[in-house]
C-alpha cells in the first residue's frame, strides 16, 4: 500500500519516473495485484506512453475484473486519444461497480461534453461536485458548469483558480481557453489551449478552437505578415483536428471558411462537401457552401444551397441574405427584393450554428 501511496504522489507531482519505479515495486512484490499495474499505466500515460498504458490496465482488468480503477484509467487514456465513446463505456461500467467513485464521474462528465451531451454533463459535473473534496475539482465543475451558462466572467474566474491549485489540469486550460475564445480575448485562448494540447495532444476540439482563435486573431491584425502567420498556424490545428478524426466535420466546416477567406475557392468548396456529407442537417454548411459557390459564379448551384438551409432553418436571415445575393447575381431582382425583405421582417437574431457532429 505505501508504494501505491507513493507511486500516486509522486505521478501527481509530476515525477514520473519515480512513480513508475514505485509501481514497478508493487508488481515485482505481488504481481496478482491489479493496483500494481493500474499504477504503472498511469504512470506510462503521463510519460505518452499510450501503448504500454493500455497494456497494464487491460492486465489489471482481467486479474480484478470487479474493481472500478482499471476502467476509469483506461477511460482517461482513451479520452487523451480522442476516443469518448469508449472512454463512456468505461466509466459507466465502474459507476455500476462503485457508484459513487468521483474520479468516474468526472471522467464521465468530459466524455458526455466531448459527444456533444451537455445535460448529461452537467448531470455527472453535478454529482461529481457533491462527492468532491478537491478544490481543484470543485472549481473546475463550477467554471466549467457556469461556462455551459455563458456567465463567462465568473466562469474565467473559477477555472484560473482550479488551474491555481492544479497547474496540470488540462481540462480546467482547454475551458479556460474556450471561454477566452468567446470573450475575443484571443491571445489567451491561444495560450491556454496550447497548453491544454501539451497536455493532452490528441484532443480535437482544443485544435479547433485554437485554429478558430488563430483566424480570429489574423483577421484582426494590421500587418499582412501576422495575418499570413496566423492563419498558416489555423490550418495546421484544423488539419491535425482532421488527422486525428476524419469525421470532424467541424475542423472540415472551420478549414472551409479559412480557404475561403483566402480565396482558395474550390478547396473551401471541397470542405464544405465533406461537411454536408457529415452533417446533412446543418443549415450553416449549406450557407457556407452557398457561398463558396456564388464566389465561384455557380449561381444556381448557390441559390439551391441557400434555399436548402432557408428550408432546415426558416430563421436563417443570413441565409435570405446570400439567397438574395445570388438572385440578384443571376438577374432576379424580384427574388432578391423578395429576400432582402424577408431579412429585414425577421425578428429572431439566431442564425444556425456550425456542425458539431465531433464536439
Amino acid at each position: 500500500m505505501a508504494y501505491i501511496n507513493r507511486s500516486d504522489l509522486r505521478r501527481q507531482l509530476g515525477d514520473f519516473d519515480g512513480a513508475l519505479a514505485d509501481a514497478e515495486r508493487v508488481i515485482a512484490l505481488t504481481s496478482s495485484d491489479a493496483r500494481g499495474y493500474d499504477r504503472r499505466g498511469l504512470a506510462y500515460l503521463a510519460k505518452g506512453n499510450d501503448v504500454a498504458a493500455l497494456a497494464d490496465f487491460e492486465r489489471a482488468i482481467r486479474i480484478a475484473p470487479n474493481q472500478p480503477d482499471a476502467y476509469v484509467s483506461r477511460g482517461e487514456l482513451y479520452l487523451s486519444n480522442a476516443a469518448p465513446a469508449k472512454a463512456l463505456q468505461d466509466f459507466e461500467h465502474a459507476i455500476r461497480l462503485e457508484p459513487k467513485f468521483i474520479r468516474a464521474q468526472l471522467g464521465r462528465g468530459i466524455a458526455h461534453t466531448r459527444l456533444g451531451d451537455d445535460r448529461a454533463a452537467s448531470a455527472d459535473y453535478q454529482q461529481a461536485l457533491a462527492l468532491e473534496p478537491d478544490p481543484a475539482i470543485r472549481n473546475f465543475i463550477t467554471g466549467s458548469t457556469k461556462a455551459r451558462a455563458n456567465n463567462l466572467s465568473e466562469a474565467r474566474a473559477d477555472l484560473s483558480r482550479a488551474i491555481e491549485l492544479n497547474p496540470g489540469f488540462a481540462e480546467a486550460y482547454l475551458w479556460r481557453g474556450e471561454v477566452a475564445l468567446k470573450l475575443r480575448d484571443f491571445d489567451a485562448a491561444i495560450a491556454d489551449l496550447s497548453k491544454g494540447i501539451a497536455l493532452v495532444p490528441k484532443d480535437t476540439t482544443a485544435y479547433l478552437q485554437r485554429g478558430m482563435a488563430q483566424i480570429a486573431k489574423g483577421i484582426d491584425a494590421v500587418a499582412r505578415s501576422e495575418y499570413d502567420r496566423q492563419l498558416d498556424a489555423a490550418s495546421e490545428d484544423f488539419n491535425r483536428a482532421i488527422a486525428l478524426d476524419p469525421a470532424m466535420a467541424a475542423a472540415y466546416f472551420q478549414r472551409g471558411k479559412l480557404r475561403r477567406e483566402r480565396k482558395d475557392f474550390e478547396e473551401a468548396l471541397a470542405d464544405h462537401n465533406r461537411v454536408i456529407e457529415l452533417a446533412p442537417k446543418s443549415a450553416a454548411a449549406y450557407d457556407d457552401r452557398g457561398q463558396d459557390k456564388l464566389l465561384l459564379e455557380d449561381f444556381g448551384g448557390a441559390i439551391a444551397d441557400f434555399s436548402r438551409a432557408i428550408e432546415l432553418d426558416p430563421k436563417f436571415s443570413q441565409a435570405y441574405i446570400n439567397r438574395g445575393n445570388a438572385r440578384e447575381a443571376k438577374g432576379d431582382s424580384a427574388g432578391a427584393a423578395a429576400d432582402f425583405a424577408q431579412a429585414k421582417t425577421l425578428t429572431s437574431t439566431m442564425t444556425a450554428v456550425p456542425p458539431s457532429a465531433a464536439k
